[in-house]
């Protein structure tokens, strides 16, 4: 009962200290491209900027959000695993026993939208199954 439409890896995230600096060394020293950018209100103060660069078939989600406190190696945010039908992949993954989150549609992340469901592993890391339209 795998879920068969699993293409690879969608992405990377983590969170970082300062954008500015990681699109710095990212894009300037390793040649990624930035192709994604948003900003939103943090309730806390400050804003949540994410980032999504991309060089050849890898893909790195950064997040940096106001006054995070993570340890000095950096944090490793979540897995996310391209799938070609989030909704089939979603069903299968539930009738393993696998609670899952809402599934998530954005409209406006990536000029035709993506949507996203977010799981835990058996040794509770965070994991994605993600489709961008």
């Amino acid at each position: 009962m795998a879920i068969e439409n699993i293409k690879g890896i969608a992405h990377v995230g983590f969170f970082v200290k300062d954008m500015e600096v990681t699109k710095r060394f990212y894009c300037n020293l390793l040649g990624f491209q930035s192709v994604f950018e948003k900003s939103e209100p943090f309730p806390e103060g400050g804003e949540v900027k994410i980032v999504f660069l991309k060089l050849g078939d890898l893909m790195l989600e950064t997040i940096c959000v106001p006054g995070l406190r993570f340890p000095a190696d950096g944090y490793f945010q979540h897995l996310a695993l391209r799938v070609e039908n989030i909704e089939e992949a979603k069903e299968k993954l539930e009738a393993a026993g696998i609670e899952t989150e809402e599934l998530v549609y954005a409209q406006d992340t990536f000029p035709n939208g993506s949507k996203w469901v977010n799981f835990l592993g058996p040794d509770g890391e965070h994991l994605e199954l993600n489709q961008i339209l």
